[in-house]
């Protein structure tokens, strides 16, 4: 469950990732827990009128719990986990893993046409969500 920023510098934990993504990052790291700093959470806030932060927020654990799917980006230790926001965009939130541990480093909502064309997303995901039957 997300909690609102209560003034604490204390990092907060935003959710857990599943064993299947565990288990394709575990060269990188042992942790399952995604966690925010306030100062991460006080930036990507700064941008709460560029779309609907409260909205974002909600969906974060279960994004992390079950993104659409997972790149890596620019940096090997930076994980890109992404949903969908609506039939055009898709929520995004790039975290670094580190050994023992996972940073939320930004939040954003991005043209998914936009975000695929990125030049580290063409190597394809390192994860993708299971279809339900």
């Amino acid at each position: 469950m997300w909690h609102r920023d209560t003034g604490s510098d204390e990092p907060r934990e935003l959710g857990r990732i599943n064993d299947r993504l565990a288990a394709l990052i575990a060269e990188r790291t042992s942790a399952r827990m995604v966690r925010v700093s306030a100062r991460v959470e006080r930036h990507y806030r700064e941008h709460a009128s560029e779309f609907d932060m409260a909205r974002a927020e909600a969906m974060l654990p279960t994004m992390i719990a079950d993104p659409r799917a997972v790149y890596v980006g620019r940096k090997l230790n930076s994980l890109v986990f992404v949903d969908d926001w609506d039939t055009a965009y898709l929520l995004a939130a790039s975290i670094k893993a580190l050994p023992g541990e996972l940073w939320l480093e930004t939040l954003y909502v991005t043209r998914t046409q936009r975000f695929l064309r990125r030049r580290w997303t063409q190597h394809g995901p390192l994860y993708v969500r299971l279809e339900k039957m």
